[in-house]
């Protein structure tokens, strides 16, 4: 009697055990994780690595990182800013608790499909490096809500950008994106979306469906027109379009009645229907 009712709870044993494998990494904010030191000196943190929570190796004149940084087992933020940095190590993947990962200002041409096994990263910034793709592995990172890629060679989002479904902020400014996926629809949470000065000629309809969206900003692109469906953004108040090649906007663009600034400058409009519009939106800031 007793195995009989023993078998079936190792059962249930089995199926909830990854959930409390999970849980037992906390995830902080970045403020929280700012209260911990911050180790500057790669040999002392070495020699204190089980309690290194921060990890700040910026401006070290850098030529490559440290092969020993799977041992930071314990470590929630690594930081190699302005430096001369051209890959990023296997060792890094194997930090499995970190949550805050920067290296702006590299020599960066790739980056790694590994990076699946950083699962509770929150933020990615890689700003100024010389980044040519996004591997889609970067689909599977749930927990990550900051996204900032600007100032790469960055042809293309990955579809699987629309897997990230608790990311809030995505910057891929100064790019070479000449699309956007559909996939961007289901990115229910993202309130900000940088994607000036790329060479986009079209943007999905499904933009509709970030209805979080409080700032967008398009501008430096190659748009003729912009999808009816952008203006069913309920909370969108910063549109940001200047320099690009529309000649109009959709009729319903007096739909947003949360738009605070709505940016033009730069736009063949002509001045008939800069009237127009000012007349749809009279709570908004409009430029020509």
């Amino acid at each position: 009697m007793t195995l009989r009712i023993l078998i079936p709870f190792l059962g249930l044993l089995a199926l909830i055990r990854p959930v409390f494998t999970q849980a037992q990494t906390e995830l902080l904010t970045r403020k929280e994780v700012r209260a911990f030191p911050a180790y500057t000196r790669y040999s002392v943190a070495l020699d204190e690595r089980e309690n290194v929570k921060r990890l700040d190796l910026s401006m070290h004149e850098l030529e490559s990182l440290p092969p020993g940084l799977a041992f930071f087992d314990a470590c929630m933020e690594l930081n190699f800013d302005e430096n001369k940095i051209t890959k990023i190590p296997d060792a890094v993947m194997g930090m499995e608790q970190l949550q805050y990962f920067t290296g702006r200002n590299n020599y960066l041409s790739a980056f790694p499909s590994a990076i699946d096994s950083l699962k509770y990263l929150q933020l990615l910034d890689f700003q100024f490096n010389r980044i040519s793709g996004l591997p889609r592995q970067i689909g599977s990172l749930f927990f990550l809500r900051t996204m900032n890629f600007g100032n790469n060679l960055i042809p293309a989002l990955p579809m699987q950008i629309g897997e990230l479904v608790n990311l809030e902020e995505l910057n891929m400014t100064v790019n070479q994106l000449k699309r956007v996926p559909e996939t961007i629809g289901n990115l229910k949470r993202l309130k900000r979306l940088d994607l000036s000065y790329n060479y986009i000629e079209e943007i999905p309809g499904s933009i509709a469906g970030c209805d979080s969206l409080d700032f967008l900003d398009l501008s430096a692109n190659s748009l003729r027109k912009l999808p009816d469906s952008l203006c069913m953004l309920p909370n969108l108040r910063v549109l940001k379009l200047r320099d690009n090649q529309l000649k109009s906007l959709p009729d319903s663009i007096g739909n947003m009645r949360s738009l605070f600034q709505l940016d033009l400058k730069g736009n063949p409009i002509p001045s008939s229907q800069r009237n127009s519009i000012r007349a749809k939106l009279p709570g908004c800031k409009v430029i020509f």
